[in-house]
């Protein structure tokens, strides 16, 4: 509500008055903030032409940068940073990893949606086509038959596509062949004649 009509002091023209206090008109009230704003604009870019020596918190080195806040010489020394504070907030709370597995453990329906998660971004499978898999194999493994083992998704490295369901250690048997089959058949063959063992008093030796 306006008390009046008074005379800015600093412009001079006429204004309703708000206050008996209120000595400048609105107009001139937005031209210092404007002012104002643009000399703090300035100085704040003027602060960024400043170089700074710092120490990088990771390997102790010193840096020079016109960035006050950073921490880092490098983006190295940034992953490592954040792999040392992992490593002290996991020495500080020792028990913390233990008490998250042991949570995830009595939880069945979050191993559910964990396998889900990796069947389909490795693979490409939803969970049905899984079990389905799993019926066909009997739960067992195609090599080896045991059922008592954790069993997983065996598929061709070189083309991608699915070929069975095997146990883990076959499955990396497989890889440390490099799915040859002419490896496997030689070390069947070796197997073979091999079988029984090496026995050096049968052997003869020269002098």
């Amino acid at each position: 509500m306006a008390l009046g009509v008074g005379t800015c002091r600093h412009c001079g023209k006429t204004f309703h008055m708000r206050s008996w206090q209120h000595k400048t008109c609105d107009s001139c009230i937005d031209e210092f903030n404007r002012l104002r704003a643009r000399r703090r604009m300035a100085e704040l870019q003027a602060a960024k032409q400043v170089e700074h020596t710092l120490t990088c918190r990771a390997c102790g080195s010193s840096f020079v940068t016109t960035n006050r806040s950073r921490g880092y010489c490098s983006p190295e020394c940034r992953v490592q940073g954040a792999r040392d504070r992992l490593r002290r907030w996991h020495e500080n709370h020792p028990d913390s990893r233990k008490e998250h597995g042991q949570r995830h453990d009595t939880k069945p329906e979050a191993k559910v949606r964990y396998r889900e998660r990796n069947l389909l971004k490795l693979y490409g499978l939803t969970y049905e086509q899984w079990q389905s898999m799993l019926d066909r194999a009997g739960s067992r493994c195609e090599i080896c038959k045991k059922s008592d083992v954790r069993l997983c998704v065996d598929h061709c490295h070189e083309t991608g596509k699915i070929r069975g369901v095997l146990c883990t250690p076959c499955n990396r048997a497989l890889g440390q062949f490099d799915d040859s089959v002419e490896l496997i058949s030689a070390a069947a063959r070796y197997l073979n004649n091999h079988g029984a063992g090496w026995d050096p008093s049968t052997s003869s030796t020269e002098a």
